[in-house]
């Protein structure tokens, strides 16, 4: 088994072909990932569950949100969030 660290897991996410702003939001946690702050990344990875709720049946198809949201609350938790 390979366990994939959180930038793999993110840009796993990121090729389903998420709304744009969700990509924005999910790429800028990534970057502060990155950088170590892992405060904002919550913050960040937050709005991303709070639009992606909002957005579902919307923009964000609800089989994908099925998937995506429950995965990035995991990534997030992997992080530290």
């Amino acid at each position: 088994m390979t366990v994939r660290g959180v930038p793999a897991q993110l840009d796993d996410i990121l090729a389903l072909g998420l709304p744009h702003s969700l990509e924005v939001k999910l790429e800028h946690a990534a970057g502060l990932l990155d950088a170590g702050d892992i405060t904002s990344a919550w913050n960040v990875l937050g709005a991303f569950q709070q639009e992606g709720v909002m957005q579902t049946g919307h923009q964000l198809d609800p089989v994908l949100a099925a998937v995506v949201l429950p995965a990035v609350q995991r990534i997030g938790e992997l992080a530290g969030c």
